[in-house]
C-alpha cells in the first residue's frame, strides 16, 4: 500500500496594495516551496528556481554568493521577473533555506503616485 504524503502547510500572506488585492501564499510541498504571487486572480507564469546542492561543502557555503538556476515551466520568457527572482533567491539563501522554489506568478500593472509597475 502506498503511503500518503504528509499534509502540506500553507501560509497566506495576501495583502491589498493601493486598492489592488494581491494573493501571496507559500506552501511547503514534497520538499519544495510553492509560492503564489498574483494580483490578477490567475497565473500567467510558472518558474522553478533550483539551488544546486554542494555535497560536502555546505559548511563552507558563502553567505555572499548565491547560486541558482531557473526553468520556465509556463508562460513566455519575461526578463521583468529576473531581478525579483534574483533578490528572492538571495534572501532565501541568507536564511539558509535549500529547498527548490516553484513560483506561480500573475501580475499586472499597478499605478502609484511614485511609480508605475508595468504589466508582466
Amino acid at each position: 500500500m502506498s503511503e500518503l504524503s504528509p499534509i502540506s502547510k500553507t501560509d497566506d500572506l495576501s495583502f491589498n496594495y493601493h486598492g489592488v488585492d494581491t494573493i501571496f501564499r507559500i506552501t511547503n510541498f514534497q520538499g519544495r516551496k510553492l509560492i503564489v504571487l498574483s494580483n490578477l486572480g490567475k497565473i500567467g507564469h510558472i518558474i522553478e528556481v533550483f539551488f544546486p546542492k554542494m555535497i560536502g561543502m555546505l559548511e563552507q557555503r558563502s553567505t555572499l554568493r548565491c547560486d541558482y538556476e531557473c526553468k520556465l515551466i509556463l508562460g513566455t520568457d519575461c526578463s521583468d521577473f529576473d531581478l525579483m527572482i534574483k533578490r528572492m533567491a538571495m534572501v532565501y539563501h541568507e536564511y539558509g533555506f535549500n529547498e527548490n522554489i516553484i513560483l506561480y506568478l500573475g501580475l499586472h500593472q499597478i499605478t502609484t503616485p511614485q511609480s508605475t509597475l508595468h504589466s508582466i
